[in-house]
């Protein structure tokens, strides 16, 4: 029986950059903004972006759900996947980032395919069931405040239609989420950052360990959790 997963090196990182990596000019140049901020790796990685890419296209994706925008780096991915007539909804709490999300959209002539609301994501799923969208999205995306992943899953099942995807972000959480990892490592590898961050991220860190459990137990969904970057967990509604 062979190996659940291969153990990675920077050699073999190296090289699937190498052999798969295909970033276009317009996320590079988001990349290279959104480093330029101290929490830059909220952002997807160019991994990531190109994973959801081409998950819009095998889906054929044309109503897509973005809980959690950042600098738009994931959104951006997404739609220059879209086919004609496809949108994607984006929900966000913070204007300065995703003011940086709307420049680059509109640079890449994607802007008119995003409709961005600020607002609490929960809210704003729920403002697009109040809408009529209910059960008719192709795929929903996930990639904000842990504590709330529960909510957003219950709520992505009610906007998917039959055969929809919901992909959540961060579901193994740098490594942090095997129980045996206790909130003084959690704490200790995020030292560099003052006492309430450290906290922060044990909250999440044990929210993540609690999602992962209630989505195991899901039988609403087909489910999958992937190794991709920081782990994505994918469920198809049945």
């Amino acid at each position: 029986m062979s190996a659940n997963l291969l153990m990675m090196t920077e050699e073999l990182y190296a090289y699937l950059d190498s052999v798969n990596n295909r970033e276009p000019p317009a996320l590079r140049a988001l990349r290279e903004e959104t480093l330029k901020d101290p929490r830059f790796n909220m952002a997807v990685s160019p991994m990531e972006g190109q994973f959801l890419g081409v998950l819009v296209r095998m889906l054929a994706a044309k109503k897509i759900c973005e809980v959690g925008v950042y600098t738009g780096y994931s959104s951006l991915s997404m739609a220059l996947a879209l086919p004609p007539g496809g949108h994607i909804w984006c929900f966000d709490v913070s204007e300065p980032w995703t003011n940086v999300a709307r420049k680059h959209w509109k640079a890449a002539g994607v802007d008119q395919k995003i409709t961005l609301r600020l607002a609490p994501g929960a809210e704003s799923m729920q403002w697009l069931i109040d809408s009529g969208h209910g059960g008719s999205f192709d795929l929903i995306f996930i990639d904000a405040d842990k504590p709330s992943y529960p909510k957003y899953w219950d709520l992505a099942h009610a906007l998917l239609r039959t055969g929809g995807t919901v992909v959540a972000d961060n579901t193994m959480f740098q490594a942090m989420v095997p129980a045996r990892v206790s909130d003084a490592e959690i704490k200790a590898k995020f030292a560099r950052y003052p006492p309430e961050t450290q906290q922060e991220v044990v909250g999440s860190a044990h929210a993540i360990r609690a999602f992962n459990k209630r989505v195991h137990a899901d039988p609403r969904f087909a489910i999958s959790l992937v190794p991709v970057g920081d782990g994505m967990t994918f469920g198809v509604k049945l």
